[in-house]
């Protein structure tokens, strides 16, 4: 009998101790990690129920690398990974594999040269869901939207959208595209906003959720 989704999950997320960061563990993600687990069963259950088979995902911004398992291995899907690093240092994280923390393209996102690689890469192929989680400013987060959400064929993902000390920066950016969401007479894009909370306990001073806004892009209007 084949493993579910969750099961699948588990399988990569070994059991976490609530003492040490999820970044020192080698195939933790940087995300939170019910939010985290939630995104993945989301998109693969909307991919599934559109007949949408190996998708592809472009990550702005990659981190430690990470998040390519989860889509490669789990839900089988096609990535292409771009970050301004060509990797991480290993003393910064712990990794099972330190080939997971080097980009596919190595350059600025917001750099033509680099969308000209991207372009290159896919070589006509669509792209599904693009995931900004590039260099968290305000105004870096609204030029990666400009450029990479239009080649987003059904899913725009922003990631740490609800994350307290980017409230002013990321935070600032989701909340204007909800504004002027209400604005827009086609009723062609669904927003949606996960976050999954969570006590850090190596650092009682807050309760840590970093948000990943969802922008579903397709016409409810029939």
């Amino acid at each position: 009998m084949s493993k579910t989704l969750v099961e699948k999950i588990n399988d990569l997320m070994p059991p976490w101790k609530q003492t040490e960061p999820t970044l020192w563990y080698p195939t933790m993600p940087a995300q939170s990690m019910g939010e985290w687990q939630a995104y993945l069963e989301f998109i693969d259950a909307y991919f599934r129920n559109r007949g949408i088979k190996k998708p592809m995902i472009v990550e702005i911004g990659i981190g430690y690398g990470k998040q390519r398992r989860f889509y490669e291995e789990i839900l089988g899907y096609d990535y292409i990974g771009i970050d301004v690093r060509a990797g991480r240092s290993k003393s910064t994280v712990r990794t099972s594999d330190p080939a997971l923390s080097r980009p596919d393209i190595i350059g600025n996102s917001r750099s033509p040269e680099t969308l000209k690689k991207l372009m290159k890469k896919l070589d006509g192929r669509p792209v599904n869901l693009v995931y900004l989680d590039g260099e968290h400013t305000y105004e870096a987060l609204r030029q990666d939207f400009r450029i990479y959400a239009p080649l987003a064929k059904n899913i725009i993902a922003i990631h740490d959208v609800t994350l307290k000390v980017l409230q002013s920066k990321t935070g600032r950016f989701w909340k204007e595209l909800m504004v002027n969401a209400a604005k827009r007479k086609a009723q062609d894009r669904t927003y949606i906003t996960l976050t999954g909370y969570y006590t850090i306990k190596y650092d009682h001073k807050h309760s840590f959720g970093q948000g990943t806004g969802l922008i579903l892009k397709e016409d409810m209007s029939r």
